[in-house]
């Protein structure tokens, strides 16, 4: 088969995995197009490719991702040869790959045929069933409803699980223990389903409890050769969704690792794969293993692989789109002897979500961003950096971490030192959460309005801006309130400032004012000292604080306050910024004080 070679390529997709595909090509030579959204026009993988143009304008943020016309004139209008998908949104869409082979684009992965074949669960059972492969027990049709569902469920017995047939990224997939749950998740996941794929097929399977989440992964060229690299270990996960991955799989048996590449890669085989894939098995407790999908795409993961054989599978991806077979020297892999594994690797996902409040993702701009490194550590990131705007729209991932050492304990070490040297600042959280995440129901009224009035158990004076000495009828509020003396009280910033006025002190302006992340407090009467976060131009004058009132923390540069407290009323306060959680020692543990009061 002749060899094609690109010129431009256009990556329809965003943040990490299109900036890993931009550098893939650069290292290639090859010209780059990034695509965005509205939303992502600041982000900063479009600045890493030689060209970039807005999509979907008036499309949703995802849909603009999505939109196959759109994407697809682009690469038209940009002289495009060929189009990489990435991981998520198109790239396992088998009408995509159709339209680009229409378009005479050539699409980085395998045909549309083989994707239609592998991106539906059902479809890859049938041929991993047809090829000998052990699958878990379950429907080898889409169920018709819930009662279906039900009645399978107690064929099968429990725990059963349903999965949207077209689904991926732990997504379309519900855990059922008892008949009761069958129907309503049947409903949720046939919803969650048409949304997240625009295909609401679900089908059911025994439920194995706690197995290996064991993956293969494997390279198809044009010319019918097939490789594996090796397995992964997915095993750590949280609600399906993979959290942590090593390789090699030491866990599994040596002889049922050589079954899993075998059954790969006759999977492979049989449907003439090309480019890079996955084979994904279950291994239950005593060592049977089960085919469950094969996702036709680069996976998040793949750093892994990278690290512990040394190929670099986006660059082969590319070559081979290209016709070059694996063997060419750019990939490296003349026969299967030729692929080695050498050491450990062990990859860990920086999320902007937030472990109090169940994992929820965080939003907002990154204030401060520091990095890990060193020998053997690999960071593969696509916001992170200091500045970055973390919106709702996307994945929460920040960063991937990926070590590698000769040996697993090795390989830990450096991953836990990697870790703890990642920190950032800017997106944990806010005021609302803090409070809403600890069971607090929040009013939350505008600052001159009477709420004396109104019915509730303590009284949170939040941050301006602004010069407290305009905010009198806040003021006033506040002394009423302070009438009843056990009566919870806690202000943050102007809070601070504000809730010291009502108790008779007086508020003067700083010279420069405190304005950073790294302000240094201490607690009054203890050795305790914080790392903060502060934006404010006024501070309380200690001196005129009446002799109820007491310093609660002190500024360790200039001994400005930075917050009071009542010595008998539960009333405190704090002038830098809590919620921000700004470094060690991070102080949201005022929080924990105010809610025990109430």
């Amino acid at each position: 088969m002749a060899e094609c070679k690109f010129n431009k390529v256009l990556v329809a997709n965003r943040g990490e995995i299109a900036i890993r595909v931009f550098r893939a090509c650069y290292d290639l030579g090859l010209h780059t197009v990034a695509m965005y959204s509205n939303e992502d026009t600041f982000s900063l993988f479009r600045t890493k490719a030689d060209e970039a143009y807005l999509i979907g304008e008036n499309k949703s943020p995802l849909g603009a991702y999505l939109d196959i016309p759109s994407i697809i004139d682009l690469a038209r209008r940009r002289n495009v040869d060929a189009i990489h998908p990435g991981y998520g949104f198109l790239s396992e869409n088998a009408d995509f790959a159709r339209a680009c082979e229409e378009a005479g684009i050539t699409f980085i992965g395998p045909s549309s045929t083989i994707l239609a074949q592998m991106g539906d669960k059902l479809t890859a059972k049938a041929i991993a069933h047809a090829c000998g492969v052990p699958t878990i027990p379950g429907s080898d049709r889409p169920l018709k409803d819930g009662e279906e569902a039900l009645a399978k469920a107690v064929e099968y017995g429990f725990p059963i699980i349903l999965k949207a047939a077209g689904g991926g990224g732990g997504r379309g997939m519900r855990r059922c223990d008892t008949p009761e749950e069958v129907i309503p998740a049947f409903d949720l996941v046939k919803s969650e389903a048409k949304k997240a794929f625009g295909n609401e097929d679900i089908f059911i399977e025994k439920y194995l409890v706690e197995p290996k989440h064991i993956e293969v992964q494997i390279l198809g060229d044009k010319h019918g050769n097939v490789v594996h690299l090796f397995e992964r270990d997915c095993s750590l996960q949280r609600r399906y969704q993979k959290v942590v991955e090593f390789a090699p799989a030491f866990s599994v048996p040596e002889a049922t690792r050589q079954k899993l590449y075998e059954d790969a890669v006759k999977v492979a085989r049989h449907v003439g794969y090309v480019s890079a894939g996955t084979v994904e098995f279950l291994v239950d407790k005593s060592g049977n293993h089960y085919f469950i999908e094969m996702n036709p795409r680069i996976q998040v993961e793949h750093t892994v692989t990278e690290m512990v054989t040394g190929v670099d599978l986006v660059r082969a991806q590319i070559l081979i789109a290209e016709g070059h077979p694996l063997s060419t020297p750019e990939i490296g892999i003349p026969s299967q002897d030729a692929v080695h594994m050498n050491g450990y690797a062990l990859q860990c996902r920086v999320t902007t979500e937030d472990p109090a409040n169940n994992f929820a993702p965080d939003t907002g701009r990154i204030t401060a961003y520091r990095s890990g490194g060193g020998f053997g550590v690999r960071l593969d990131g696509g916001n992170a950096f200091t500045g970055a705007e973390i919106s709702p729209y996307y994945d929460s991932l920040l960063v991937k971490v990926t070590s590698w050492d000769n040996t697993f304990e090795g390989v830990c070490r450096k991953a836990m030192r990697a870790i703890s040297e990642e920190h950032v600042r800017g997106v944990k959280t806010n005021i609302l959460r803090c409070l809403l995440r600890r069971g607090v129901e929040v009013i939350r009224v505008p600052w001159d309005y009477d709420f004396n009035q109104l019915q509730f158990d303590g009284l949170f004076i939040s941050n301006g801006p602004g010069d407290p000495d305009t905010c009198d009828a806040a003021v006033q509020n506040i002394r009423r309130a302070m009438a009843n003396e056990k009566l919870p009280i806690f202000g943050i910033c102007m809070g601070n400032q504000l809730l010291s006025k009502a108790g008779g002190a007086r508020i003067y302006k700083l010279k420069y004012g405190h304005r950073s992340h790294n302000q240094p407090v201490r607690m009054v009467g203890t050795e305790r000292c914080f790392i903060t976060s502060q934006n404010h131009g006024y501070a309380v004058d200690n001196n005129t604080l009446g002799a109820d009132w007491e310093p609660l923390f002190v500024n360790m540069n200039d001994g400005s306050n930075e917050g009071i407290r009542h010595k008998r009323n539960p009333w405190f306060s704090a002038q830098f910024h809590p919620e921000a959680a700004s470094g060690p020692t991070d102080t949201e543990f005022l929080f924990d004080e105010f809610v025990k009061l109430l």
